[in-house]
């Protein structure tokens, strides 16, 4: 396989929340900026289902749902953690 290949196979990366491991997608350029264009409106339903879809679990699986992020089970500052987490990970600006 080559660099390449290896590069566009790995749509993942690692990332711990809350102690627990989960998996973060990644996307191209014009990919991360049309997911960004259809959020900067600012609808709660759209950016929870959005944010919803990036973190997984090992098998692949969702490990939040838009109803969680929607629900008051759901802490604003963790939300808005997700969301800088999926961001600096997107754009390859990992907090040290």
């Amino acid at each position: 396989m080559t660099l390449q290949e290896k590069v566009k196979a790995r749509r993942t990366r690692p990332a711990t929340v809350e102690g627990e491991e989960v998996f973060i997608k990644v996307h191209s350029g014009p990919v991360l900026k049309r997911m960004l264009a259809q959020i900067k409106g600012g609808e709660d339903d759209v950016v929870a289902g959005v944010l919803a879809d990036q973190f997984l679990d090992g098998k692949g699986q969702p490990v939040f749902s838009k109803e969680f992020f929607l629900s008051e089970d759901c802490p604003q500052c963790f939300f808005i953690e997700l969301a800088e987490l999926f961001i600096t990970t997107n754009t390859g600006v990992k907090k040290k």
